[in-house]
C-alpha cells in the first residue's frame, strides 16, 4: 500500500513544477505577460511549499502543486468565468488542502493517523469544506 509519504508524491509533484514552468513560458510567448505573471506567482509559491518538505509527508507536497495547476489554469485560461462547476470546486480542494496542510504542519508526526490527514471519511469532507 501507498502511504503518505511515498517518494513518488515527491517525485510527481516536480512533473507539476515542470508543466507549470511550461505554462508560464507558453504565457510568456504568447505575449499574455500578466498571465505569465500570475503563473509565476503560483509557480514561486508552489515551489516554496515544495521544497519546504520537511514537516509535511510528500503526500501534500502533490496534493498543493495540484491546486496549484488547478488554480493557475482557471485563472489564465479563463475556467473560473465559464458557465460550468469548475470554480465551486478548484477552491474547495484548494482551500481543503491548504487547511489539512496547515493541520498536519502543526500536529505531530506520530500522533495523526492517516484518516485524520486525509481528512477523515467523505461525510466529513462534507461538512468540513463547505
Amino acid at each position: 500500500m501507498i502511504g503518505t509519504n511515498w517518494r513518488g508524491f515527491r517525485v510527481i509533484a516536480w512533473v507539476g513544477q515542470a508543466l507549470l514552468t511550461i505554462f508560464v513560458i507558453v504565457a510568456a510567448l504568447q505575449g499574455n505577460w500578466l498571465n505569465a505573471l500570475a503563473l509565476a506567482c503560483f509557480l514561486v509559491v508552489s515551489l516554496v511549499f515544495v521544497i519546504k518538505d520537511d514537516r509535511l509527508p510528500t503526500l501534500f507536497d502533490f496534493l498543493f502543486v495540484v491546486a496549484a495547476l488547478l488554480n493557475a489554469a482557471g485563472w489564465v485560461w479563463g475556467l473560473f468565468y465559464m458557465p460550468g462547476p469548475y470554480d465551486e470546486i478548484v477552491h474547495a480542494y484548494t482551500t481543503r488542502t491548504y487547511a489539512t496542510g496547515t493541520k498536519r504542519g502543526r500536529a505531530d508526526r506520530a500522533n495523526t493517523s492517516e484518516h485524520d490527514l486525509c481528512g477523515g471519511s467523505v461525510g466529513d469532507l462534507r461538512f468540513k469544506a463547505f
